[in-house]
C-alpha cells in the first residue's frame, strides 16, 4: 500500500479503479491525491450476456445492487463514479445497441440518485469502429449526466512507452 501512496503523491495518477469498497481506504486515496478520480466497480457482477440481455431490466437490477454500496454517505464523498461491466465485447450491432441501452439507462438512473457513471469500460482495441455508432445513445447519456467514457489502454512505464512521445518527460518519476 505504501507504493500506492507514493505513486499517488506524484500527482501523475488521473484515475484509480477499485473493487474495494472500504470507505476508509477511499478516504485515504482521496486525501493522498484529491484530484485523482476514484472509480468503483462491483466485483460480483458477471460478464454481460449481450446476445440476450434485457437492457432496461438489467440497468435497474444493476442500480438496485449498487446503491447499498454507492449510496453510503462516506462512499458518496469519495467515489467519483461507478463502472458496470468490465471490458464488455459486443459481437455485432444488435449486441452493441443492447449495451448502449443498458449504459444509457444505468447512467440516467444513477444520475437521479446523485451518482456518476463511467460507461463502456472497453478493453484495449475494443469495440471495432463500425460498432461505435450503435453506442451513441450511451455516449449522449454520459454527456447529459456528466459521466465518463471508460477505455482501458495499457503500457509501461507510461502510456507513451515505445512511441515518439516516450522521451518527452510527460510524467514525473
Amino acid at each position: 500500500t505504501n507504493q500506492l501512496y507514493d505513486l499517488l503523491a506524484t500527482g501523475a495518477v488521473s484515475a484509480v479503479t477499485t473493487l474495494e469498497y472500504d470507505a476508509g481506504l477511499a478516504e485515504e486515496i482521496k486525501t493522498a491525491a484529491p484530484n485523482t478520480k476514484l472509480i468503483g466497480r462491483l466485483g460480483s457482477l458477471p460478464q454481460a450476456n449481450l446476445s440476450s440481455m434485457d437492457p432496461i431490466a438489467s440497468a435497474r437490477a444493476f442500480v438496485d445492487q449498487l446503491m447499498p454500496i454507492a449510496g453510503d454517505d462516506r462512499r458518496r464523498a469519495t467515489f467519483d463514479g461507478w463502472i458496470a461491466y468490465n471490458e464488455p465485447v459486443a459481437g455485432n450491432v444488435d449486441e452493441m445497441k443492447r449495451l448502449s441501452e443498458f449504459e444509457a439507462e444505468r447512467t440516467r438512473l444513477l444520475a437521479g440518485r446523485g451518482i456518476r457513471s463511467v460507461i463502456g469500460n472497453f478493453g484495449t482495441g475494443q469495440p471495432p469502429l463500425e460498432l461505435w455508432e450503435a453506442f451513441f445513445p450511451a455516449l449522449q447519456a454520459a454527456v447529459e449526466y456528466d459521466g465518463w467514457l471508460g477505455l482501458h489502454e495499457y503500457s509501461a512505464p507510461t502510456i507513451y512507452h515505445l512511441t515518439t512521445r516516450d522521451t518527452q518527460s510527460r510524467y514525473p518519476g
